[in-house]
């Protein structure tokens, strides 16, 4: 049934109407953007991409970038070297009489909740100072990052640095996860499959050609100045669990909502073994890389809150199906079996003499300044029981 005129110029005009009104909301959307940009770029110093896609790390700093990083209960200033990383720029050369050390890890290494005279590898250096040791340490780790990468870092800058011992840590909550291609749904970094007679393969990630939009985007401090405070908004998720606040659920639903990963459990499903049993192999490479290299390996059993919780009170830990000694009792005995140096971090955090919720920042999960001085004690101690690992001769 056709229309009427009338009813025609109706419509036109309703037409109209709605195009007047989108052309209007697009451009106060424009205008918006572009005083938001002068502003962030006039009043903030406000950085626009920190990062930088790496074909076998998957991803580090840009070099020499310097960012504030703040949240509710964090902040401190995050400044690159020229390799991408979180510590000032190192000469090849050594310095006669100076062990160096080399650490690797996450987001716990990197420690960007507190300024970087307060993480747990530069305050080693500073605790063997005090006991008559001169040594310099390298901080190489990268939040995100998991056992494949750092080994990947390893291979890059081990052979320039010359490290007299690297230390890895390691905090099973996530590794593992960030290590099986099948398990970690971000795909821009370096996995590992098993292969066989017992090794493992690279799989490196096919970067993408970012579209033109992604590539304008990239140059906006807006976006970047929206991001980082949606971060900082949900930083306060990240906090680790309680044992008090797993009861009364299986382990399979506390493991199918977040409040556990799947290394907890009694008996894990088969793509998490296999994920594990790729770590293991990881760390078998990482330490035999760092032999070929004449450096002296040292695991690193990092623990989060609900890891101290446990060992603070085991009788409430004691929950059907689920086992949390399990994960440190894997790869500890690994190393064991391996002749991997491994310092377990849990029961030497709970002895520092310290509340164990002190050691993290609220509601973050990460390691206060409180935690990264108490984990630098312990690594600084284990370290001197090892002379071959500050040994300051080549």
């Amino acid at each position: 049934m056709s229309s009427t005129p009338a009813e025609g110029k109706k419509r036109s005009r309703f037409l109209a109407r709605w195009r007047r009104r989108a052309i209007a909301f697009l451009g106060g959307s424009l205008v918006a953007f572009f005083v938001g940009e002068v502003a962030v770029r006039l009043f903030t110093d406000q950085e626009t991409s920190r990062f930088e896609y790496h074909r076998e790390f998957g991803w580090r700093y840009r070099p020499h970038v310097r960012f504030p990083y703040v949240t509710a209960h964090s902040r401190a200033t995050v400044e690159s070297n020229a390799d991408g990383f979180r510590d000032a720029d190192f000469a090849p050369a050594r310095q006669a009489g100076v062990a160096r050390v080399l650490f690797l890890g996450d987001s716990f290494t990197e420690g960007r909740q507190v300024e970087i005279e307060e993480t747990f590898p530069r305050a080693v250096e500073r605790i063997l100072a005090e006991k008559g040791v001169r040594a310099e340490t390298m901080n190489y780790g990268l939040s995100g990052y998991g056992t494949a990468q750092e080994y990947e870092v390893l291979k890059a800058f081990g052979p320039r640095y010359r490290p007299d011992a690297v230390v890895l840590g390691f905090l099973h909550h996530n590794d593992i996860r960030n290590n099986s291609e099948i398990l970690e749904p971000e795909k821009v970094r370096p996995f590992y499959r098993l292969s066989e007679g017992g090794g493992i393969e690279p799989v490196y990630p096919e970067l993408p050609e970012p579209s033109l939009f992604v590539r304008a985007a990239r140059h906006s401090k807006l976006l970047y100045f929206l991001r980082d405070r949606l971060e900082a908004a949900n930083a306060r998720f990240g906090g680790g669990n309680l044992v008090d606040n797993l009861m009364g659920r299986t382990p399979e639903e506390l493991v199918a909502e977040g409040e556990i990963p799947p290394q907890y459990l009694a008996q894990p499903p088969a793509d998490f073994q296999e994920a594990e049993e790729i770590t293991r192999r990881l760390l078998v490479r990482v330490a035999e890389e760092c032999t070929n290299q004449g450096s002296v390996p040292v695991v690193v059993l990092l623990a989060e809150t609900l890891d101290l919780d446990v060992a603070r009170h085991p009788e409430k830990a004691r929950l059907e199906g689920i086992d949390f000694e399990r994960p440190y009792r894997l790869f500890a005995e690994h190393c064991r079996a391996n002749g991997i140096p491994c310092l377990d971090l849990r029961r030497l955090l709970l002895e520092c003499g310290r509340d164990p919720l002190e050691l993290y920042v609220p509601e973050e999960g990460h390691f206060s300044a409180a935690g990264h001085e108490a984990a630098a004690r312990a690594i600084a101690d284990f370290l001197l029981s090892m002379p071959r690992a500050l040994r300051s001769e080549r």
